[in-house]
């Protein structure tokens, strides 16, 4: 189970051992994959083909890398594949993402723990997700709520924020 921080969780889902842990250097390919094939299934449906590309090109494996410097980035592993992803960059949630054969089965809820664990480990009572519309009403059963939403070209992104300061501090 979880040692402080975050750092491992594990849960069943999907029949199998669900770790989420820290990532590392190695996990940067495999993150990237994760991500644009997200995107690609899932975010396709709610956003232009030049808008998917123009996000997928922020995702390469160089790129993920440079984030470990700047964000606590973390990963979801079922049977030995890395099956998702979320990180916090102080205090917004970033690129929470789950592959689709996985989607539905508690991985991103267990990642959302993991990050919510984190961002109170470092005092910080309010989370911001700038959400794709497709993950949308996902947050919003994790107890988000939508302050506003912005556009850049044709893409909408929902910004949503939720109080951590009423919430226990330990994660179980």
């Amino acid at each position: 189970m979880a040692n402080s921080f975050g750092t491992a969780y594990a849960g069943e889902q999907m029949g199998s051992n669900v770790e989420i842990r820290r990532a590392n250097f190695e996990d940067a390919e495999a993150i990237s994959q994760v991500i644009v094939s997200t995107l690609r299934a899932s975010n396709a449906k709610g956003y232009a083909p030049k808008t998917i590309l123009r996000a997928e090109s922020n995702f390469t494996p160089a790129a993920i890398r440079e984030l470990f410097d700047k964000r606590s980035v973390f990963v979801a592993v079922a049977a030995n594949k890395l099956v998702g992803t979320g990180s916090l960059d102080k205090c917004i949630v970033r690129c929470v993402y789950v592959i689709s054969d996985y989607q539905g089965s508690g991985i991103g809820k267990q990642l959302m723990t993991v990050v919510e664990f984190e961002a109170r480990s470092q005092n910080i009572d309010q989370l911001t997700i700038p959400s794709s519309v497709t993950a949308e009403t996902f947050f919003a059963k994790l107890g988000y709520s939508v302050v506003e939403e912005r556009f850049c070209d044709s893409e909408r992104t929902i910004v949503m924020t939720k109080c951590l300061s009423a919430e226990p501090k330990s994660h179980s």
